[in-house]
């Protein structure tokens, strides 16, 4: 019987605490190591910290001890060094020395498609994996699944695609995190301030989603050209009591995002519609979540509002799912394209 795959945790959030959990329940998987900031959660036991007792594993935020753990594969979850701070280079840079030095990572932050940055960063990191054996994988629950896995599946129902439209709308009353709903995504700013930071945030959103987009376009066969953003904002009304914290009145509750760009004869829409509260901005009706193809036939799926029941799960599951299949993968940068459609658990109990 093979050993269990060595995993080591990069981040000890909403999304990796969900991962260590799941990794905690399957047998052919063992959490040998835990990266945080440096701070409160440093020495303390990466499972008291996931909520299901102690593991014996202690957090770290020294590099170096990390890789005396010995990993095989890592998943990579902290929130994106562009957005908090620095710039997204110090994660260029961290995925390149942990490819560089033999581990191979599934990262939630964002490299579903690397070359979206540039071939200078893809390059750098397609070098790093081959140096240290090692792969690179970036995932996600979307980007990373309905706007471009999703979308590829059921375009395989159609032919002749003349276009592809995806719709989010999510609600964040019930997202526990205050960093990410009013930190990184900029929810109870007053619009002044919500303005200036505009072209930071909207510089980081836009990367993601081209990402996105040139996966799409690489599954459908063709390049992606420019991309095109606008966003649209909606203020409270009156005080929005939040899992994260208290919306004020007067202050950005909602946002309606829209990317576009063109496959070769394709055209591509991501339309993400966000609200801090159900309550906010009903003149934008519902948004609904779905996925359509234009084509013979033309395809359309409706999500329910809820539809992955819990998004952050989803996403950490959607990585936990891909490590085996990353560490034993080729070398270099593995996208969606190159792995399996079906990243099915391999022992999960």
């Amino acid at each position: 019987m093979a050993s269990p795959l060595r995993v080591a945790v990069w981040g000890a959030g909403n999304v990796g605490t969900r991962a260590i959990r799941m990794i905690a329940a399957r047998p052919d998987m063992t959490l040998v190591a835990l990266h945080v900031r440096p701070g409160p959660k440093t020495g303390a036991d990466a499972g008291t910290l996931a909520g299901i007792g102690p593991l014996g594993v202690a957090a770290t935020s020294d590099r170096e001890a990390l890789l005396a753990a010995r990993p095989e594969v890592l998943l990579h979850a902290p929130l994106p060094a562009q957005m908090t701070g620095g710039s997204r280079a110090a994660d260029d840079a961290a995925l390149a020395w942990l490819l560089a030095s033999g581990v191979s990572v599934v990262t939630t932050v964002g490299y579903v498609w690397p070359a979206a940055y540039g071939a200078e960063v893809a390059a750098r990191l397609q070098a790093a994996g081959e140096a240290g054996g090692a792969a690179l994988h970036g995932t996600g629950l979307n980007p990373g699944f309905q706007g471009d896995v999703l979308a590829l599946a059921l375009a395989r129902l159609s032919s002749g695609v003349t276009a592809v439209t995806v719709r989010e709308a999510t609600v964040f009353d019930r997202y526990p995190s205050a960093e990410v709903v009013l930190g990184l995504m900029g929810m109870g700013l007053a619009p002044d301030a919500f303005a200036a930071r505009t072209a930071r945030y909207r510089a980081w959103l836009t990367s993601l989603f081209t990402e996105s987009l040139m996966l799409l376009g690489a599954g459908l066969g063709h390049a992606v050209g420019p991309v095109t953003d606008s966003v649209e904002t909606a203020l409270a009304e009156a005080p929005l009591a939040i899992a994260a914290g208290t919306v004020a009145a007067g202050t950005v509750a909602a946002q309606r995002w829209r990317w576009t760009a063109a496959a070769g004869p394709v055209a591509l829409v991501h339309e993400t519609l966000w609200r801090a509260h159900p309550a906010v901005a009903p003149h934008w009706g519902e948004g609904g979540n779905a996925v359509e193809i234009a084509g013979t036939p033309a395809i359309r799926l409706p999500l329910a509002p809820g539809w992955s029941g819990d998004g952050l799960a989803a996403t950490a599951a959607h990585a936990v799912n891909a490590l085996p299949h990353v560490a034993a993968g080729r070398p270099g940068i593995l996208t969606a394209l190159d792995l399996p459609l079906a990243l099915a658990p391999r022992a999960a109990g």
